[in-house]
């Protein structure tokens, strides 16, 4: 159920929205464990893996993941533990892609039903990752839906901008280590 939801609804949105062929930046249905769960410095609470990713492609291998995305369907809407834990592993997954590839920020996305939540995750400082939400969307169900989608238009094209404009390797050679 939740391939259908994603592949009839979510995935031509958000592929329309965050692939960048120019940029060899592409929006994926992943089914592998990311490179920042395998560092050993990455927190885990489980061996799985995002529902979906935006990374970029250098010649034949994927580079560092630029943002997650976890989607629940119609079954699993209304299941607030599984929604927060979702939401949670795309906080840590943020943080493993931020401390491993020395990004400022990273974008992540939740997607419930039909609805898509969009979040930034920042490293305020050296120990304090901040995660903002940036806006919802309601992705239309048929063509009738299409006008309401179209007046959400600013909703999107701030996630665009703010994930154009923070979301890239840090500027200084910061290095995060937190004291146990």
């Amino acid at each position: 159920m939740e391939q259908e939801l994603f592949t009839r609804y979510l995935e031509p949105v958000l592929s329309s929205l965050l692939d960048d062929p120019a940029e060899d930046a592409f929006f994926r249905w992943t089914a592998t464990i990311n490179e920042e769960c395998r560092s050993a410095n990455a927190i885990s609470i489980s061996k799985k893996r995002s529902d979906s990713c935006i990374s970029y492609l250098d010649e034949c291998s994927w580079e560092p993941m630029q943002g997650f995305g976890e989607i629940k369907c119609h079954g699993e809407a209304d299941n607030k533990h599984a929604i927060g834990k979702d939401l949670l592993r795309l906080g840590i997954f943020a943080k493993n892609a931020i401390d491993t590839h020395n990004l400022d920020s990273i974008l992540v996305f939740q997607a419930i039903r039909r609805r898509i939540f969009f979040y930034i995750v920042t490293l305020e400082n050296a120990v304090m990752y901040v995660m903002f939400e940036i806006g919802e969307v309601e992705v239309p169900a048929r063509l009738l839906g299409l006008a309401c989608y179209i007046e959400q238009i600013n909703v999107l094209l701030d996630m665009l901008y703010i994930y154009d404009q923070l979301c890239h390797t840090a500027d200084n050679d910061r290095s995060v280590t937190l004291q146990q």
